[in-house]
């Protein structure tokens, strides 16, 4: 099984597409690789118990899913820990540049009021989402929201994680593909 830490704008989605056309069996109910409830919602993991989200990853796993993908909320590490068979993939991009990405994406699709926004320094300063704040991939892997600071403890813990994945890839840099295959 493959857990995808869906980094916002890292080239997560066409990540999750070619796990798709690969053969990798995603969640009945998905979305972009997310688990989706039966409605269509998202399934929020950081909601459940950690003895809630173990019996919804088993059933999944029990399910023939092989690839799960987590960008908007994960389990516990101390619940995804317990499957020692599962591999963990994250795909990194340049800050600045995903930041910018963000910012583009938000102004075209209206994500955003743009009320107030005149520069992708007052985009930030308006940041109501972890993927729109600063210290984006720490918030994101210590599962912090956009107003919770940011501290070295944090940053320590997520170097500490990403040196314990089994892929670690550079959007801008390496190919997903040749670090999947070396693995």
């Amino acid at each position: 099984m493959i857990f995808f830490f869906h980094c916002h704008k890292a080239g997560g989605s066409t990540v999750v597409r070619a796990a798709e056309e690969g053969g990798f069996v995603l969640p009945p109910h998905h979305a972009n690789g997310n688990v989706t409830q039966e409605d269509g919602t998202l399934l929020h993991w950081d909601g459940l118990s950690d003895e809630e989200a173990t019996e919804r990853l088993k059933a999944l796993r029990d399910q023939g899913v092989n690839f799960l993908a987590f960008e908007f909320s994960m389990p516990s590490l101390k619940v995804l820990s317990q499957f020692t068979d599962a591999r963990r993939v994250t795909v990194l991009r340049e800050p600045l540049a995903r930041r910018y990405s963000n910012y583009k994406m938000d102004v075209a699709q209206e994500y955003i009021s743009l009320d107030g926004v005149f520069s992708i320094d007052s985009y930030i300063r308006k940041a109501d989402a972890d993927y729109r704040a600063s210290n984006y991939y720490t918030r994101f892997f210590c599962r912090l929201g956009p107003d919770e600071p940011v501290l070295r403890e944090h940053l320590e813990y997520t170097i500490a994680l990403l040196d314990a994945f089994d892929v670690v890839g550079i959007l801008e840099s390496t190919s997903l593909a040749d670090d999947l295959q070396a693995e």
